[in-house]
């Protein structure tokens, strides 16, 4: 009967482990995926999608201003002196509107909405009262910009700054952080048009103000941020669902109606739209994958690295960091050459290839991108305005009345418009001397081809190896002077130039210039970059693809450069001076934290849970065989067997007194009592010699010399009826047994094995 339940508890154990077994590998893997992709994909009416449109806690926005603590002294040539301020702490509230579905290729579109509030208690004793010293953006932007398109205009632009900017007419803005970040610093446009030179400018601005100029009747009011608030009709964006291919969930597929950007070198991987917005990211992570993200507000894609496993409230996840190659300049990094700004020989190239490119995506600029402060463009607008003035001025009826009402002001209208007039009239030559400039290239061009030709012509007639050889050279030197121009507008390493993506000379590195090159470090004083603090990270729940923590951090900088022209600006010291960073992150806690909690606790249950059942049914399987084994009465021979041989141990091993067989007249042997290997017979029957005619004994007998033996102990001899022997002087009570029958014959061995000689050992 135990035999029949062992072999049923085995049966049931080995059938359990192969059950589990399968479910380890096939069935609970797929119920595990098919569980986490039914609570991350974005279908319709689901939680994930209602998390998805609206952020269920607010993003963390750290801004840190770099308050400058010499700003007369910078004025005038010194290296600046800063002094990091903040955290100003900003609640993110982002929210995903207009949201459309597009079944076709399952990927849904929308808007982003976006709302900024001071938060007191995170921010600490800083307030947004605190008053403030930094770069003046505005005024160094537009400067930059007409040095680099329309030099002539700065005098224009020189004179209307205490008129345009009252309370920040210098190289620096001193304002409450309220008013740098989101309220805004006045830019005074109240003058009337015919004011020179002001009212030509602010006419320009009122056509086409930038981004963060905020306006306010005639006035406007610039701010790094206010421009963020609010929904970006702009740029609608299309991703993935992630319901037919859960690995491509939340991959943005389109931008701004393009899946192209065009902000950098056309016909290059720098404009490819890459990876998710970094709010979410797809299911069954398995490092050391690399993650592809879409920053829009930098205009391109990156990569996240991985870096270590962690843990992070009571979850497992990993640790990504932005890819450390993200600003390796392109002069010695190839990849990154077509994210510097295109070099003067290829701006004709890339206005032809623009032709050709996918409809233009124009940037959202982030944070102080607030710079497309530029009026840059606005400036031209001024221009054909104080041209205007000229023909006013030349009319007679329009000069009477502003001589009429100023006389001053009209002379000085005129002279002025009169100068203004001849410098556009050099404009307007400057299309015919373009004209004539394209001619001469295509002159040369031509040219260069029939030099060429005649080349190729004279080559054919030469060896083709010799041809070859040429050709070749040709080539490797073509594309070093191709490499060495492309590479000549990139910057060091650490930086990268925003302009053509901002719309204004913007710089875009790490906080404190970290991994950036010696040279930035060499110009301000108080930074200290510090990679845990400065480095752009994610953790990452890798079932879920949730993320657990994170910060993109970025420094907005631009270059403080001399410009004779501008007044505040001809002697300053020159550098890539730093004006803020901002750390736009998430630390997941509340409801949402509890939830991703539970869910992963689920999770890991389900994981471990068929390994669990494996261990139990072999356990099971083991128990059955022990049954059956006991059953068949093995164990119990086994044991037996392991007692004897305790009780007596094999001929020739020592016993515990270290003894064995002694000749006769030695001395030394084990102690009386013990027993041990002393090889012995006791037999029963005929009279065994003539010597002893009674039924007895005969021990070790060799040559008529008695084998003495001290068996006194022995465990097998115990209740034996025994006389003493003579033959063996007595040896502790064992004789000769003189009863029994005369013709039966027993014999007991109480060794298992013979002595080491046949002859120590005889029977007769």
């Amino acid at each position: 009967m135990r035999t029949k339940k062992g072999f049923c508890l085995a049966g049931t154990g080995l059938a359990l482990g192969l059950a589990a077994l399968f479910g380890a590998f096939y069935g609970g893997p797929a119920v595990l995926k098919k569980l986490v992709v039914e609570n991350v994909v974005l279908s319709d009416d689901s939680e994930a999608l209602e998390r998805w449109k609206v952020t269920p806690q607010p993003l963390n926005y750290y801004t840190y201003i770099f308050h400058v603590e010499n700003p007369a002294e910078v004025a005038k040539g010194a290296r600046p002196v800063l002094k990091e301020k903040g955290p100003y702490v900003y609640d993110l509230f982002r929210e995903r509107v207009d949201v459309q579905f597009h079944p076709e290729d399952d990927t849904v579109s929308y808007y982003d909405k976006t709302i900024y509030r001071f938060n007191q208690e995170k921010s600490g004793c800083h307030s947004e009262d605190d008053v403030v010293t930094i770069l003046n953006a505005p005024v160094l932007g537009t400067g930059l910009m007409l040095q680099r398109i329309m030099e002539m205009a700065l005098p224009l632009f020189n004179d209307a700054l205490p008129y345009i900017f009252p309370n920040a007419s210098t190289a620096f803005i001193t304002a409450k952080v309220r008013e740098v970040l989101f309220e805004g610093v006045l830019v005074n446009c109240s003058y009337p048009f015919t004011h020179f030179p002001v009212g030509p400018v602010c006419s320009g601005m009122r056509t086409r103000a930038p981004v963060t100029f905020r306006k306010d009747g005639k006035n406007y009011y610039f701010s790094m941020f206010n421009h963020l608030n609010g929904t970006d009709t702009a740029h609608r964006v299309r991703v993935n669902r992630g319901q037919r291919n859960p690995a491509a969930l939340g991959r943005i597929v389109r931008f701004g109606n393009s899946s192209l950007h065009t902000a950098w070198r056309q016909n290059t991987h720098c404009n490819m739209i890459n990876g998710t917005d970094t709010t979410i990211f797809h299911p069954f992570i398995r490092p050391p994958e690399k993650l592809p993200v879409f920053v829009s507000g930098s205009c391109r894609s990156m990569y996240v690295t991985f870096e270590y496993p962690m843990h992070a409230h009571g979850v497992r996840g990993l640790h990504y960091v932005a890819d450390p190659k993200m600003l390796a300049s392109g002069r010695t990094y190839k990849p990154n050459r077509c994210f510097c700004p295109p070099a003067p020989q290829d701006k004709e190239k890339d206005k032809e290839g623009a032709a050709s490119a996918p409809p233009s995506v124009t940037a959202r600029p982030a944070a102080p991108e607030a710079a497309a402060l530029t009026t840059a463009a606005l400036t031209t607008e001024a221009l054909a305005q104080a041209a205007a003035l000229t023909t006013v001025a030349e009319a007679p009826q329009t000069a009477a009345a502003l001589t009429t009402e100023a006389p001053q002001t009209a002379a000085a209208l005129t002279t002025e418009a009169h100068a203004e007039a001849a410098a556009l009239t050099t404009v307007a030559e400057a299309p015919q001397t373009a004209t004539l400039t394209t001619e001469a290239h295509a002159e040369t061009a031509a040219a260069a081809e029939a030099e060429q030709a005649s080349t190729a012509a004279s080559s054919s007639q030469d060896d083709p190896e010799q041809a070859d050889g040429r050709r070749r050279r040709r080539d490797v030197a073509e594309d070093e002077r191709r490499d060495a121009r492309d590479a000549s507008t990139c910057l060091p390493d650490g930086a990268l130039d925003m302009s053509t993506c901002f719309g204004s000379p913007v710089i875009l590195t790490l906080p404190h210039f970290y991994l950036g090159a010696k040279e930035f470090h060499d110009y301000a004083i108080g930074l200290k970059p510090i990679k845990s603090k400065h480095e752009t990270f994610v953790d990452i729940e890798p079932m879920t693809g949730v993320p657990l923590r994170g910060g993109k951090r970025v420094q907005l900088n631009m270059f403080l450069t001399k410009i004779d022209q501008v007044d505040v600006l001809s002697s300053v010291s020159e550098g890539l001076f730093p004006i803020l960073w901002v750390d736009e992150g998430i630390d997941l806690e509340g409801p949402s934290l509890e939830q991703l909690q539970a869910a992963t606790r689920r999770l890991t249950l389900l994981q471990v849970l068929p390994w669990v059942l494996v261990a139990g049914s072999a356990l099971m399987a083991l128990g059955g065989c022990l049954v059956h084994v006991h059953s068949t009465g093995m164990l119990q021979r086994m044991a037996a067997e392991r007692r004897d041989r305790g009780r007596n141990p094999p001929q020739g091993a020592p016993g515990p007194g270290g003894g064995g067989h002694e000749a006769e007249g030695q001395g030394h042997g084990p102690p009386l009592g013990t027993p041990g290997n002393y090889g012995f017979s006791l037999g029963f029957g005929p009279a065994v010699t003539k010597a002893l005619n009674p039924k007895g004994v005969l021990l070790g007998v060799e040559g008529g010399r008695a084998l003495k033996a001290r068996l006194a102990g022995l465990h097998s001899l115990r209740g034996l009826q025994l006389q003493g022997l003579q033959g063996l002087q007595g040896a502790n009570g064992v004789g000769p047994w003189t009863g029994g029958g005369g013709d039966v014959t027993v014999t007991r061995t109480f060794c298992s094995e013979h002595p080491r000689s046949p002859a120590e050992h005889r029977y007769a």
